[in-house]
C-alpha cells in the first residue's frame, strides 16, 4: 500500500473513532441529563446512578479479578456547563480478557452500542456497552501489547449540578 493509501486509511479510522466518540458523548449527555425531561425517570438521580455504577463495576472487577484504579466514582465535568457525571476507572492484566468482560456486562443487561471495528485504534480492541434503563456506559479497552492490558471506564449519564 502506498504511503498516501496508508494515510487515507488512518484518516478514515480516526474519523470513525471521532464519530463514535461523538455518538457516545451525545448518548451520555443527552436529554436524560435534564431532570425534567421524560428520560429522567429512567435514570433517576446522580446518587442512584452512582450506586448502580459502583455496584456494576464491582461485580465486573470481581469477576475479572481486577482492582479499581481509584476509590469509588469521581466527578467528571466534561458534560455541558452546569452538568456533571461520575466515572469509575479500573485497569489490570488479564489473559484473554475481552470475551469474559463482555459476557459479564451482558449478563447484567448491558448491550454493545459500538463495536471494535468502529473504534479499533492500532492493535487495541475497544467495546462500548450501555445499560438501556440506567444509561450507564462501560468502555472496555484491551491493549494486547501493553501493561496493563485492560482498561475499564464506567460512566453515568450527565446530570444537572445540584446547588
Amino acid at each position: 500500500m502506498s504511503s498516501s493509501g496508508r494515510r487515507g486509511a488512518h484518516a478514515r479510522r480516526s474519523i470513525a473513532c471521532l464519530a463514535a466518540t461523538a455518538v457516545c458523548a451525545l448518548a451520555a449527555c443527552g436529554p436524560a441529563a435534564d431532570p425534567t425531561s421524560s428520560g429522567a425517570s429512567a435514570t433517576g438521580s446522580l446518587d442512584a446512578a452512582t450506586q448502580q455504577l459502583v455496584g456494576d463495576a464491582t461485580r465486573l472487577l470481581e469477576a475479572a479479578r481486577l482492582r479499581a484504579a481509584q476509590d469509588g466514582a469521581v466527578d467528571d465535568d466534561s458534560c455541558l456547563p452546569g452538568e456533571v457525571r461520575r466515572l469509575y476507572r479500573a485497569a489490570g492484566d488479564l489473559p484473554d480478557p475481552a470475551p469474559g468482560l463482555l459476557e459479564v456486562l451482558s449478563s447484567m443487561g448491558y448491550a454493545e452500542i459500538e463495536d471494535d471495528l468502529d473504534l479499533r485504534d492500532e492493535d487495541d480492541e475497544i467495546a462500548v456497552l450501555r445499560h438501556p434503563d440506567s444509561l450507564l456506559v462501560f468502555e472496555l479497552t484491551v491493549h494486547p501489547h501493553a501493561t496493563p492490558n485492560v482498561e475499564i471506564v464506567g460512566k453515568t449519564t450527565c446530570y444537572r449540578k445540584q446547588p
